[in-house]
């Protein structure tokens, strides 16, 4: 079905939308944030759909059904408001300072004091202790410059990709199909939405509800269908050392392979199988892959190969494809911006101002790269600036159109401890300091924007939306993660958090020097690559597409093999099941399998999560 975006967009934040999103914070935010403790996992998005759902259904029962508008917006205010990344990321904190792994590089005293408090705090188990409000207070000054230059940027990529490319966003077109669907009531494709919803539900209780609710009701988990990927190193690594292959499970990912391009498809497939299947051999015969060793999983093999070679190849790639194709059409984009500096941010409800956008992004970019220098003042201004002001710019233009065209995003890993390494600055601070310079909020909001487009709702009221939930992240996540501390310690039984360790001791290899990532002549190499590969694609007409390959090289390769099932999976029910309906009624499909897997999560999670309040209860 091809959605066009309406003549006039509406604001969707209504008195029921405000309800559901307090709604949100309050109740299903505590499942969200145990589920996080307990899997390492942010599914967030399924307490956000689970919220919309069920007061869909509310507004259903009391005839006055929920408009497309409320739909998307609740589903943006409720993503933010059951976050609760603030307090996590507190928590982390306290713990990597107390952590033996730290302690083991001898790094424990070396921590800045405004990035983790003393080490009786983690022992005490105390969010409200006084040693944490300066390091509170810069996490809230680095949260509102990311906030900043992520809303710039989003509607500035939102002009490029959404506005002036006219890019697809295949996933932006499923969440707005959800949104039609969920609206619409006794049509055809409600009856196609139910079907596939019920599907994703069914697949979800195997992938999802009985081995989280196993393992929290009898501490023993029984998977049925490996999570988040059957791994396939073991059958390989004899014949071919250091490969990877695996085949993803999320019923998610398989159903992004049935809404994406052929080519782009077969692209991301030969990008992934060319590093990690052929190339990753190559690099263990040459010596360039030294920590590979027998028995690594798909994940540490992915990881490892990318910190020993890939990371430099990686950034040369994503370069070429991300930035050479608007370099390729200089008078489109520059119409773009003059348009941009013609718009009024009294006249629009979908655009604001270039000096708008210019204004803010400089306000949170620079302020965090000031911020960063007051703590760090013996770090070189200008690096700070490159990192905050230069990277994360560029960074958020490959990302949003690696989004519209894959619907995958190509975040670069590393990037900011390559430069940090390369600055040849030896003290420990650095590392720690709060500069915005890695992440790509704004190419979400340009995602966003897009399923704004296609429903026919304000960007603006979206931004709205999101700002007010965020103290229900903020203040309500500060509030269940000291309640579910106070329960016991994390990492522990209960809380097994099992990324932590890893995440402290991958950040200590790199503060202590053990790992190298970036090599510049790698980088030049593979960006002169990508940029054959653009000329030869496009003078020759191939239909071959290097953003998708660079984002299969820079993703596990078991999603491009889950892409592949989920394209034989359409074929098969476009054949036998919705025929000649299967183009028009594809995203309905898709957004039903999405909606079902994302309730039968949601509702595990609250289940799961009053097992484990029973087993920590003090007898």
């Amino acid at each position: 079905m091809m959605m066009t975006k309406d003549k006039k967009n509406e604001t969707g934040l209504t008195t029921r939308v405000i309800l559901g999103i307090i709604y949100s914070g309050i109740v299903l935010q505590p499942a969200a944030i145990w589920l996080f403790l307990v899997t390492g996992s942010p599914l967030g998005w399924a307490a956000q759909f689970a919220t919309v759902m069920m007061l869909e259904l509310i507004a259903k029962l009391l005839d006055k059904p929920l408009t497309k508008n409320e739909i998307l917006t609740l589903m943006v205010g409720c993503g933010t408001a059951t976050s609760g990344g603030f307090a996590i990321n507190l928590l982390f904190r306290c713990y990597f300072k107390a952590s033996e792994i730290t302690a083991s590089f001898k790094l424990t005293d070396a921590l800045p004091s405004w990035f983790a408090p003393p080490v009786q705090v983690y022992y005490h188990r105390d969010l409200l202790d006084p040693n944490l409000l300066p390091i509170v207070a810069i996490m809230l000054v680095s949260t509102v410059f990311s906030i900043l230059t992520d809303i710039s940027l989003g509607f500035l990529t939102r002009q490029l990709f959404v506005e002036g490319e006219r890019l697809p966003f295949p996933m932006s077109q499923v969440n707005a199909e959800l949104c039609i669907s969920l609206s619409e009531v006794k049509t055809r494709k409600e009856k196609v939405f139910l079907l596939s919803g019920l599907v994703g539900f069914i697949y979800g209780v195997f992938l999802y509800a009985i081995p989280m609710v196993s393992k929290s009701a009898f501490k023993v988990p029984a998977s049925f269908i490996p999570l988040p990927w059957i791994d396939l190193n073991s059958t390989i690594e004899r014949i071919l050392p250091g490969a990877s292959l695996g085949i993803a499970t999320d019923l998610i990912i398989i159903a992004i392979g049935m809404m994406l391009p052929k080519g782009v498809i077969f692209s991301m497939l030969v990008g992934s199988v060319a590093f990690y299947f052929i190339g990753n051999p190559i690099l263990v015969n040459f010596g360039l892959f030294t920590d590979w060793k027998v028995g690594m999983s798909l994940q540490d093999t992915w990881t490892r190969s990318i910190l020993n070679f890939w990371a430099s190849p990686l950034v040369g790639l994503a370069l070429s494809a991300g930035l050479l194709p608007i370099l390729f059409q200089p008078k489109f984009f520059i119409d773009i911006f003059k348009s941009l500096r013609k718009a009024s941010l009294k006249e629009s409800q979908e655009v604001i101002s270039l000096k708008l956008i210019v204004i803010l992004f400089s306000a949170g970019s620079i302020g965090s790269a000031i911020l960063s220098w007051i703590l760090v003042p013996d770090f070189p201004l200008w690096i700070f600036l490159m990192m905050s002001v230069g990277w994360y710019f560029i960074n958020n233009l490959i990302v949003s159109r690696s989004l519209g065209l894959t619907g995958v995003s190509m975040d670069i890993p590393y990037v900011r401890e390559g430069i940090i390494i390369a600055s040849g600055y030896t003290r420990y601070a650095i590392w720690f300091a709060p500069i915005n310079a890695s992440g790509s909020g704004g190419a979400g909001w340009c995602a966003t924007f897009k399923t704004a487009e296609l429903v026919g709702t304000s960007p603006k009221s979206l931004v709205k939306t999101s700002l007010l939930a965020l103290p229900f992240a903020i203040i309500g996540g500060y509030f269940f993660v000291y309640v579910f501390w106070k329960i016991a310690q994390v990492p522990s039984e209960i809380y097994p958090s099992p990324y932590w360790p890893s995440q402290v001791l991958m950040t200590s290899l790199f503060v202590t020097r053990s790992i190298a990532t970036f090599n510049p002549f790698y980088i030049i190499i593979f960006f002169i690559f990508g940029t054959a590969l653009q000329f030869i694609t496009m003078f020759m007409k191939i239909p071959f597409s290097v953003i998708g390959f660079a984002a299969g090289a820079a993703s596990p390769i078991s999603n491009p093999f889950g892409f592949l099932v989920g394209l034989i999976l359409g074929e098969f029910i476009k054949k036998y099941v919705l025929k000649d309906r299967y183009q028009e009624e594809k995203m309905t499909f898709v957004a039903g399998l999405f909606a079902g897997e994302s309730l039968i999560v949601g509702l595990s999670a609250a289940l799961a999560m009053i097992f484990e309040a029973r087993w920590a209860m003090p007898y």
